[in-house]
């Protein structure tokens, strides 16, 4: 079993190796309890999971090179935006990484400790969905997603995501929806907030199937459903 970081598999040009299988923890709910008089209980409001930390440990031989490939590991973890174990199809979000220092007590190799800190979910690989018409999608995962949208069209549009209805004006070519972030833009690699030309909520998918339909002028619309796992 790899580490992939940032989609790519380079642990083995630094000497890495990981020691052990990985313990990946389940989130932990964010939740705020209120006491209400003369109610059995407290009302628990729920406010979104916390970061879990993913600890590797990896194993480097010694050798004369291994302080100087250290030092090259130590900044290809750093750059962690995603990381993904070999062995498993879901990614992690990394907010955080925590290197600890290398331990060079045995002569044959040392250990280094990491702790990748990441957003509560597991995310599949992902995948676009080309619709040309209305159709249903099946959320596989556990939790609710936020899709990135790319609808391509002119003029007026609405946009119906199972109950929430997307009304989107004065469109030219394309118009891009990242429902996560909650900004509409046109430009992928230089995103300018287009959060003016709609109105409505940012849809997302729910657990199970999720009916989607349109009005206007649309060729197609592209989605990255981003499924997620708790």
């Amino acid at each position: 079993m790899n580490l992939i970081i940032n989609g790519a598999e380079n642990e083995t040009a630094y000497g890495l190796r990981i020691d052990g299988i990985p313990e990946i923890p389940t989130p932990e709910q964010r939740t705020e309890q209120t006491e209400v008089d003369f109610r059995d209980g407290e009302l628990v409001r729920k406010k979104g999971f916390k970061n879990i930390p993913v600890p590797v440990d990896f194993n480097i031989l010694a050798s004369d090179e291994t302080k100087s490939k250290l030092r090259l590991a130590r900044a290809w973890l750093m750059s962690a935006e995603t990381i993904r174990f070999s062995d498993d199809d879901v990614y992690y979000k990394v907010k955080e990484v925590k290197i600890e220092p290398a331990d060079f007590e045995d002569v044959h190799y040392a250990v280094l400790p990491v702790v990748f800190w990441c957003e509560s979910f597991q995310y599949a690989l992902p995948t676009e969905l080309t619709l040309t018409s209305g159709t249903s999608l099946q959320n596989p995962g556990t939790y609710v997603s936020r899709p990135l949208i790319k609808i391509y069209g002119s003029g007026s549009i609405k946009l119906t995501v199972g109950a929430t209805e997307v009304a989107l004006k004065d469109i030219v070519d394309h118009i891009i929806l990242d429902c996560d972030l909650m900004e509409a833009y046109k430009d992928e690699t230089s995103p300018l907030s287009r959060n003016y030309l709609m109105s409505g909520k940012f849809p997302e998918l729910a657990v199970g199937s999720t009916k989607i339909s349109w009005t206007g002028t649309v060729r197609e619309i592209v989605i990255d459903p981003r499924w997620r796992y708790i």
